[in-house]
């Protein structure tokens, strides 16, 4: 349950939150032509949204969402709707409490989202997400809310961490804090289609042997791939920069990994063509010491805190609450017919 949400990267990457009440009074008033909303749950007679959950999914997902694999597709939403049902106690919690943001606070986050892109990027993101300008509003106002109360009510009651904690953590978990092997590597690719017949293949290899051989005759490699390769990397004269494995295709990986600085490969194949590779550096693993990770531990160690006492907050709270799940087809299992 990670609260501390930039709400640039809210609007921009992650999921959304459910919709305040204002939006059901908005939505009441709209034109009959407007598709009539399903609630999927209700906490405290407030309303969460199908919509919601199915927004929250695609933007998880990127969209890629498989509906046709019914266990994973229930799993997540059950996630995400119990995600909105804990957000929205917290945002009533907020609201009891007086904390919802002024006018003058709204209008100047939304500022700050909007002058991060072009208008019409900006424009395009609300249609991507089946927001509006005032439905964007009403969800920087949520959370806003949201995140007012946790740092009034639930930070309070963490105690900070200490030199000690982090040590701790450190020497519990140094193999978390490996820095691993890495090259920097340039490369020339001359692109081969994966349905491309032996004539093309040939003349594919064919080419690329040419510039290998320019390369033994003491050519440039920086300006050969600014001036052959087929990557988007020839402006940079083929600089991958530094990368560990398992980020390269393994053909490419291995070959890679197998130079000396300096030391250009063979023909490599892959499955996007044939490469020429030059290896620039090689860096080893190494421990990484505490100086260089402390910030990251202490953050770590904060979210942790954080959240288990927000957890202990919730748990009583929605104890409390009344909690239905409305949906009786084509819900996630576990909410099904669930009443509190």
């Amino acid at each position: 349950m990670k609260y501390f949400i930039c709400l640039v990267f809210v609007f921009l990457l992650l999921p959304c939150f459910a919709y305040a009440e204002e939006q059901v009074k908005q939505e009441k008033q709209e034109t009959a032509k407007t598709p009539v909303e399903i609630i999927a749950a209700e906490v405290n007679g407030k309303p969460i949204f199908l919509s919601d959950v199915t927004r929250e999914l695609n933007m998880l997902t990127g969209g890629r969402v498989n509906r046709q694999d019914t266990a994973t597709y229930n799993m997540l939403s059950e996630q995400i709707l119990n995600s909105l049902i804990n957000q929205e106690i917290i945002y009533q919690a907020g609201q009891k409490e007086k904390l919802e943001p002024q006018k003058e606070e709204l209008d100047e986050e939304l500022e700050k989202v909007k002058s991060m892109q072009p208008p019409e990027q900006f424009q395009q993101a609300l249609k991507a997400f089946g927001l509006t300008e005032e439905k964007l509003l009403l969800l920087i106002k949520r959370n806003l809310t949201i995140r007012k109360f946790i740092e009034v009510k639930i930070q309070p009651t963490i105690n900070p961490i200490t030199e000690e904690d982090i040590l701790s953590y450190y020497e519990e978990n140094k193999s978390k804090y490996i820095e691993p092997e890495q090259v920097r590597a340039r490369h020339i690719l001359i692109k081969v289609s994966p349905d491309a017949n032996e004539q093309q293949k040939a003349s594919a290899k064919e080419k690329i042997q040419g510039i290998l051989n320019k390369i033994h005759n003491g050519g440039d490699f920086v300006e050969l791939a600014k001036e052959y390769s087929e990557c988007p990397t020839a402006k940079q004269g083929g600089d991958l920069d530094y990368f560990r494995r398992g980020v390269m295709v393994k053909p490419f990986e291995d070959a890679a990994f197998a130079l000396q600085p300096n030391e250009v490969s063979d023909i490599v194949e892959t499955e996007f063509g044939y490469h020429i590779i030059k290896l620039e550096d090689k860096k080893a693993g190494r421990q990484l010491a505490i100086e260089e990770v402390k910030s990251k531990i202490e953050d770590a160690l904060s979210q942790k805190k954080m959240d288990e006492a927000l957890g202990n907050w919730l748990k009583p709270e929605k104890e409390k609450a009344s909690i239905k799940f409305l949906l009786k087809d084509n819900q996630p299992s576990a909410t099904r017919s669930t009443e509190k």
